[in-house]
């Protein structure tokens, strides 16, 4: 199962990614992809993954759509997500039990400042 959820924090990156490793005893994380618009870094451990994504200033899904790939996606999920988010946190793994999705949303929860994640209420 994939997961994909918008965040936010005021902490930098690496910050970011040490809280995750600790939280899901993971590895440590390494950078995958760096540019002006974004830096990603992911730890994998067996079969579970978590890629984080922060991103550097506002795009709007306009101005995504001149850029490239591999930032292009991302750009536009973030502007469409909502630019208030400055990260995208992505969980790939099998199978998850509710009591397993609960454990992953406190452990989130205890890393960001806000996530939303699937079954938050949409705010009016």
């Amino acid at each position: 199962m994939n997961f994909l959820y918008p965040a936010m924090s005021e902490e930098r990156l690496p910050a970011i990614c040490e809280k995750l490793a600790t939280a899901f005893a993971l590895s440590m994380f390494h950078t995958i992809h760096r540019s002006e618009y974004l830096e990603t870094a992911r730890s994998a451990q067996g079969p579970f993954e978590i890629s984080v994504t922060e991103y550097a200033g506002s795009v709007s899904s306009e101005q995504a759509a001149q850029i490239g790939s591999p930032d292009h996606w991302n750009l536009a999920w973030r502007a469409a997500a909502g630019l208030r988010f400055n990260y995208q946190v992505a969980i790939a793994r099998g199978a998850v039990t509710r009591n397993q999705q609960r454990s992953i949303a406190r452990r989130l929860r205890s890393v960001f400042t806000e996530i939303k994640l699937h079954g938050d209420p949409i705010a009016a």
